[in-house]
């Protein structure tokens, strides 16, 4: 037994008592801080952490996600019909200085206007917080989302431009679906620069026949069954 070792934490043998011991109490040299005892919650974690999911909270949160993996997608793609499946009928949408009003309508014109861009436009869906409220048909949404696209200058010049911001929506469950009700956005941070596309130096050919090129519309590989 280590020299220093306190006889309380001895056994009736005078050596320490045995792990398989019903009464075997680690002691503090053993393990290198105080012994186990029940942690005590710090005040300013007292209701931070969410409640368990159940299997609704589950099932409502996947339903949730399916609409924003949608709605990129029916962005990405220019689909219209796609895009209106993630609104409610009376939907409002809040664009920033962009556009506010009725999220079908922002869809139309949305839809339009890509279908006249030539070049590729990408959203990335990231951190995604789903906060339920308690009456089990409404949740408020944040999602974290990196869009990346292509715009001409005044010049004519193709430019890259990243865009970094969070979609904050409303959802509400109607008929047993989950749509965005009300939704907003928020931008964090962004990076102009001239387009610089050299396709990984040259390792892929977006000429060559076998390459999959995305494409808006229904054209796209994505639409594809094989």
């Amino acid at each position: 037994m280590r020299a220093g070792r306190c006889a309380r934490h001895r056994g009736r043998t005078g050596l320490p008592h045995h792990p398989a011991s019903p009464h075997f109490q680690r002691h503090p040299c053993d393990l290198g801080r105080r012994p186990d005892r029940a942690r005590r919650q710090r005040p300013f974690l007292r209701g931070y952490f969410m409640t368990a999911n159940t299997l609704e909270t589950l099932i409502a949160k996947q339903d949730i996600y399916d609409v924003l993996t949608n709605y990129a997608r029916g962005v990405d793609r220019a689909d219209g019909e796609l895009l209106k499946s993630c609104y409610h009928a009376d939907a409002i949408e809040e664009h920033g200085n962009t556009y506010n009003g009725p999220a079908h309508a922002y869809v139309d014109g949305a839809v339009a206007r890509m279908a006249k861009l030539r070049h590729p436009m990408a959203h990335y869906l990231c951190n995604v917080n789903i906060d339920l409220q308690d009456d089990a048909k409404t949740a408020f949404v944040e999602t974290y989302v990196l869009t990346f696209a292509r715009f001409d200058d005044a010049d004519g010049k193709a430019n890259d431009t990243l865009t970094g911001g969070r979609l904050v929506d409303k959802f509400e469950r109607r008929d047993g679906a989950w749509k965005i009700a009300h939704r907003k956005m928020a931008l964090d941070w962004n990076r102009d620069a001239p387009q610089a596309e050299g396709w990984c130096l040259g390792m892929f050919d977006p000429s060559h026949p076998d390459l999959n090129m995305g494409t808006r519309g229904r054209g796209d590989l994505s639409y594809q069954r094989f």
